[in-house]
C-alpha cells in the first residue's frame, strides 16, 4: 500500500530563539492512495480515503515524534456463482468490498528549518481490516444477505518524503502552512479472510501508502518568545 503523511511546516524566515520556544507541533490531513491493497488479492483494485495526525519536535533536534491515522476504502469485486434453488437454475451475486484503518506511531529525521525539508521514517503500529460481503439473487424475491469479517494485522514500516512551505500567518510568525507528500512502504502479519464458495485465503498485509495534503504548525510558547 502507499501512504503520504503530512509532517510539520518550515520557516522562511529567521526561527525565534529557540531556547524560549523549543518545542514544535504540528496537525495535518491528507488524501491517501493504497496500491494494491493486498497480496494475493489481485481481484480488488485501489484504495482511497483520508488521513489525520499531529507530531512534536524539539529545536534544534532534527527529530519528530508523532502518530497518525488512515481510513480507506477499496473498490470491490463481484462474482457470480450459478446454484439450483430446487430444481429451478439461479445465479447468486457476491459482492466485496474492504475497509481499512491503518494508525502508526513514527520516529522521522527532519530538518527542523527551511522551505523544502525531506524527511525518512521509521514506524510501527497496526491495520484493521473489514471485508464486506453482500449476497443477493438478481430478479428474485429473495433479499440481499450481508455480512463483515473482520481482521487486524501488526505493522512495520519505513518512509520518505518532502514538505514545502506555503504561508506564513502574518500576526504570528511561528505559524506556518506546508504542502507535504510522502510514501509509506508496511510490512505487515498476515490475515485470513473468506473467499465466498472459494473457501478462505491467507492475505499478506504488506501495502505502500501515497499521501498529499496540507499541514499546520507552531511553535509552543512562541508568541511570548517572539514578544521578547
Amino acid at each position: 500500500m502507499f501512504a503520504l503523511v503530512l509532517t510539520h511546516g518550515h520557516r522562511a524566515e529567521a526561527e525565534p530563539d529557540s531556547a524560549a520556544a523549543p518545542w514544535r507541533v504540528n496537525a495535518w490531513i491528507v488524501g491517501v492512495l493504497v496500491e494494491p491493497m493486498f497480496v494475493p488479492d489481485p481481484h480488488l483494485g485501489p484504495a482511497y480515503g483520508v488521513g489525520f495526525g499531529g507530531g512534536i519536535s524539539r529545536t534544534p533536534l532534527p527529530l519528530v515524534l508523532g502518530v497518525d491515522f488512515d481510513a480507506v476504502q477499496g473498490s470491490g469485486d463481484q462474482t457470480n456463482t450459478s446454484i439450483l434453488l430446487g430444481d429451478q437454475p439461479a445465479t447468486l451475486v457476491e459482492t466485496r468490498t474492504r475497509q481499512t484503518l491503518f494508525f502508526d506511531a513514527w520516529l522521522r529525521v527532519q530538518p527542523p528549518n527551511g522551505f523544502f525539508r525531506p524527511y525518512v521514517e521509521l514506524s510501527g503500529g497496526g491495520a484493521m481490516i473489514d471485508y464486506v460481503y453482500s449476497l443477493r439473487f438478481p430478479n428474485a424475491i429473495y433479499g440481499t444477505a450481508a455480512f463483515k469479517q473482520r481482521s487486524s494485522a501488526a505493522t512495520f514500516g519505513l518512509g520518505l518524503g518532502i514538505e514545502l512551505l506555503v504561508a506564513r500567518a502574518p500576526n504570528e510568525p511561528t505559524s506556518a502552512l506546508c504542502v507535504t507528500f510522502g510514501v509509506r512502504h508496511l510490512w505487515g502479519s498476515p490475515v485470513s479472510r473468506e473467499a465466498g464458495t472459494a473457501g478462505s485465503v491467507e492475505l499478506r498485509t504488506d501495502a505502500t501508502l501515497l499521501t498529499l495534503g496540507l499541514s499546520a504548525h507552531a511553535r509552543l510558547g512562541a508568541t511570548s518568545a517572539a514578544s521578547q
